[in-house]
């Protein structure tokens, strides 16, 4: 088949990541790949050398309104879809699967959108919930992470549609134990999502019971500065590195005593995915729409603790530090559940589904 995948960027997200090993694993079982982004981004994610590329436009035009922003990528989307005739389009995150169904209008190309977030955040609002459930569903299909975001959406669309889970690299698999005692480790943007506040009040009840404990948070966004005015007035600037963008999460994580996910609400998160498959014991928030908890067994594979509940959350840590041993255990034990989350498996149901569809 010839399959195109759309997506905003393809750098710095866990959407972006999957696009790319999914683009990439597909062209070296046979299919003609290619993937379009609005523009490219320093951070690219690599994919390999025969799927092609397109930019709709030189750069992020930042300037412009809404409106001609979006009539501008449109048109340019369409124009590539036009000379290209792929046989698939599989859009990736709210922005691009708008887009790619309007494009794809009367073109003769199948259309796949992925959900790949909670979709009362990701659609919220009455117009995003109105136009999820009535334009959304006029695609020939949908990927889903998780089986409460599929349930958002109408009956008659969850029918045509499927749950599949991310891929994991194999790389993450071996990656060695070399840890760097007290060392706590987030990554994700410097969004309101990922509830960093909530992090960085827990970190300071940690840092009294650990003075030697220390947090990396990877990652950018527009939350950055207030982050740190916040490490400040909490006392804990110190023990803090705000780490920026990072391509080799895998050294990272190598080193990392304890993952930490914070967030308000997730997908299928990726990079607990990969902290999991590389053997990190690791605490989540237990959020919508429930793709931790499709991951994490609480207190066998990992810890699961409510959203916003700085002192549950400081607890977990603590008792992760407090006991290396059982930590390395419940590592061990998510290395061995994470292997679910393969590549060859998962990118086989994608294919699966994407023949699925194109012969519907």
């Amino acid at each position: 088949m010839k399959v195109f995948f759309f997506v905003k960027k393809l750098g710095d997200g866990g959407a972006e990541r999957v696009v790319a090993n999914l683009a990439s694993s597909l062209s070296s079982m046979g299919h003609d790949c290619a993937i379009i982004n609005a523009y490219q981004t320093p951070y690219d994610y690599p994919v390999e050398q025969e799927v092609r590329r397109f930019f709709l436009e030189e750069m992020d035009l930042k300037n412009d309104s809404f409106v001609k922003r979006n009539i501008r990528r449109l048109k340019g989307l369409r124009r590539v879809l036009k000379e290209e005739k792929p046989d698939l389009l599989i859009s990736f995150m709210a922005e691009s699967n708008y887009r790619a169904v309007v494009a794809a209008a009367g073109l003769g190309i199948k259309t796949i959108i992925s959900v790949r977030n909670d979709p009362e955040m990701e659609y919220k609002g009455h117009l995003g919930h109105f136009l999820a459930k009535n334009l959304l569903t006029k695609a020939d299909g949908c990927v889903f992470q998780t089986p409460d975001a599929l349930s958002w959406f109408p009956k008659e669309f969850g029918e045509k549609s499927v749950v599949i889970p991310n891929v994991v690299r194999e790389d993450f698999f071996s990656l060695p134990r070399e840890i760097k005692p007290f060392t706590i480790t987030a990554c994700g943007r410097l969004t309101e999502q990922k509830d960093y506040p909530t992090l960085l009040k827990a970190f300071s009840l940690v840092h009294e019971s650990f003075k030697e404990s220390k947090l990396k948070i990877y990652g950018m966004g527009e939350e950055e500065k207030s982050l740190k005015k916040e490490a400040e007035v909490l006392g804990i600037k110190d023990s803090i590195v705000f780490g920026g963008h990072i391509k080799d999460v895998g050294s990272v994580l190598s080193k990392t005593q304890v993952y930490v996910l914070s967030s308000l609400y997730e997908g299928l998160p990726n990079s607990l995915m990969e902290a999991l498959a590389a053997g990190v014991p690791s605490v989540s928030t237990d959020c919508p729409c429930g793709g931790p908890r499709m991951l994490i067994e609480n207190g066998k594979n990992g810890i699961l603790v409510p959203v916003g509940g700085v002192e549950e959350l400081a607890e977990a840590i603590k008792e992760l530090l407090r006991d290396p041993q059982r930590a390395e255990e419940m590592g061990q034990e998510a290395r061995k559940r994470a292997k679910e989350y393969r590549t060859e498996p998962i990118v086989k149901r994608w294919e699966e589904y994407a023949k699925k569809v194109f012969e519907r």
